[in-house]
């Protein structure tokens, strides 16, 4: 289950957040994750939940969103999403593509909680 190492990372970056804005809590954090990293939802805020135990990041909300991979022709510029894994173009029938969204893994957003707030 990579959801954990991953889970694990975001734990630490929370940590080094919330100590940088003298925070005592962090009570949600907002993931961006490409489709292509292949995050299962339900592992990914179980793993979160383990790893956040004990942590100013204990019992904090994850939002994870999952971006649908999106890829560029690099023969003709068409911009497509590929079907099953199948990456040739609709347009022009080429098979070498760029990968426009789909790969990232991104701390979007982070809600803080402040002693005396």
């Amino acid at each position: 289950m990579h959801e954990f190492s991953i889970a694990v990372k975001i734990v630490s970056e929370l940590e080094s957040i919330a100590s940088e804005n003298g925070a005592n809590r962090i009570t949600s954090v907002t993931v961006t994750a490409g489709e292509m990293r292949q995050i299962v939802p339900d592992a990914m805020t179980t793993a979160f939940e383990a790893a956040s135990e004990g942590t100013v990041a204990a019992g904090s909300e994850l939002v994870l969103k999952v971006v649908p991979m999106s890829v560029e022709c690099r023969l003709c510029s068409h911009e497509y999403t590929p079907a099953d894994g199948c990456y040739v173009c609709p347009s022009c029938g080429g098979a070498d593509v760029r990968i426009l969204k789909g790969n990232e893994l991104l701390l979007e957003a982070v809600e803080l909680e402040k002693e005396g707030d």
